[in-house]
């Protein structure tokens, strides 16, 4: 529960401070003498809007917060103490928000976080014996493949990213009608629908899930749900290629091929992503040998979500190899001489920025699965295997 604690502070803040662009001013004044006179009482569609939108975003820390609270001190304290976390993280964020130009700084929006996070206790107080009987099942439950669970999260997160809602309806109504009426067909994201769709649902049976059809199905609502993040614009053929995946992936009625076919699929992406659109120039592009410096040199949002983004490609394309019976050292190896050669050829590639930061990225992916797979083995495991060698000998 604590986990979940910090997962859902750090949710706060995020959305509270995106985009995260901060500017220097002076104010003159305590930032909390501000606080608690400036109060902003327009009840308006957009007070209201924002009213319900505090509430919603405190009632998880609240909930969380009690059950983490409630397992190290008494009853007393472990209802108080989220209302009181809730207010000093609300009064934080609103002082924070002074230096933020697209934010401001209103007392009014404290009070309806703190009684978020009084929902949230009240919610976790009538539930509590059903959260805990969950909690339990979690931590007993045994994931077979926790390499693809991963994987799996950090997909989802990729789908998700930047995580910020759109609250604007122009803004949602003009993403939903090209949506609908696009009529460009893009292969490219045809493609990484395609092979992605068919990886999760080989991501989903790796770790035990029994109805993997009812996963896929809802993850495909993640593609319309797109419309309601910033940044993101779902097309046409997302849904047709992940509809595509899903189908292949109930064809393919043998197991033993599908590592294969996977690690095809995410080495073609590969490929696919860096090459297209397959055009050629005879003057070369400079190459860079400072790893990263083009991701530091840009918007941050943008610059963390093609980092995100190759970091995705890139580790499932060695867990695809890897699953299909390929040693995890050869597999990071396989991915990082594809993506060199890659980078090689997109310095005739215009538009294009070859560097090394990919085949770098890929083999620090490597090596860290090597050490999550090489951590020391329990005292039981090793007896087992000592008496199995006892055993046969």
């Amino acid at each position: 529960m604590i986990k979940l604690l910090a997962v859902v502070v750090f949710l706060i803040i995020y959305g509270s401070l995106y985009p995260w662009h901060f500017e220097t001013r002076y104010i003159g004044v305590n930032p909390l003498w501000i606080l608690l006179h400036s109060r902003y009482w327009l009840f308006n569609r957009g007070y209201i809007r924002d009213l319900f939108v505090n509430v919603t975003l405190y009632v998880p820390l609240g909930l969380s917060a009690y059950l983490a609270f409630r397992r190290f001190t008494n009853s007393i304290f472990s209802i108080g103490a989220p209302v009181l976390l809730g207010f000093v993280l609300s009064c934080t964020v609103e002082m924070i928000q002074l230096y933020v130009p697209s934010r401001t700084c209103s007392l009014a929006d404290v009070i309806p976080n703190v009684v978020g996070s009084a929902i949230g206790v009240m919610v976790a107080l009538i539930y509590r014996e059903t959260l805990e009987s969950l909690t339990r099942r979690y931590q007993v439950e045994r994931i077979p493949d926790s390499g693809a669970l991963a994987l799996l999260l950090f997909w989802i997160t990729y789908l998700l990213f930047p995580f910020f809602p759109v609250i604007s309806r122009y803004v949602l109504e003009q993403k939903a009608a090209i949506l609908a009426v696009s009529p460009k067909f893009s292969f490219v994201r045809f493609a990484s629908a395609t092979v992605c769709w068919f990886g999760a649902g080989r991501w989903l049976a790796a770790i035990g899930v029994r109805s993997v059809w009812t996963w896929l199905a809802a993850l495909l609502l993640i593609i319309p749900g797109q419309l309601f993040i910033v940044g993101r614009q779902p097309v046409p053929s997302d849904l047709l290629g992940a509809v595509v995946g899903c189908v292949c992936f109930a064809l393919s009625d043998r197991p033993r091929y599908a590592g294969g076919i996977t690690a095809a699929g995410f080495l073609f992406l590969l490929v696919l992503h860096g090459l297209a659109p397959f055009r050629m120039r005879l003057e070369p592009n400079v190459f860079g040998w400072i790893p990263f410096a083009a991701t530091l040199e840009t918007e941050w949002q943008f610059g963390a979500f093609v980092l995100v983004e190759k970091l995705f490609y890139y580790w499932a394309a060695i867990w695809a190899i890897r699953s299909a019976g390929i040693r995890l050292r050869t597999a990071t190896l396989i991915v990082v001489g594809t993506l060199a050669a890659i980078e090689v050829a997109q310095i005739y590639l215009p538009g294009r920025t070859p560097e090394v930061t990919d085949p770098i990225l890929a083999l620090i992916i490597g090596v860290a699965l090597h050490l999550l797979d090489g951590r020391p083995q329990g005292v039981e495991t090793v007896r087992t295997q000592v008496a199995s060698s006892l055993n046969s000998e």
